[in-house]
């Protein structure tokens, strides 16, 4: 839809969900590997986890990990947290 007229004008539209649904999939699937079911709530955390770290949100979506993945964290920490921790050098532009 052209929302302007004239010579100088550009207009760009970007969808960025399939990032973020690869994402949560690709953490949902850590987590099933090792033999957790991962709940809608728990789920729905992890999606904040991620826009926390695009966010540049680090210290809530390590919590927020953590807490997803309560007494397995120590283990899953050097495999998750990389994931995230992507996301938020990305937004601090590091």
């Amino acid at each position: 839809m052209q929302l302007a007229a004239g010579d100088a004008i550009s207009q760009k539209m970007e969808l960025n969900m399939g990032a973020d649904t690869d994402i949560l999939l690709k953490l949902v699937k850590i987590l099933e590997e090792q033999g957790k079911t991962v709940t809608k709530e728990q789920q729905d955390d992890l999606s904040t986890a991620i826009e926390q770290a695009k966010d540049g949100n680090g210290k809530v979506a390590k919590s927020l990990l953590e807490r997803v993945c309560d007494p397995s964290w120590e283990a899953l920490q050097p495999v998750m947290w990389p994931i995230l921790g992507e996301l938020v050098k990305q937004s601090l532009g590091i």
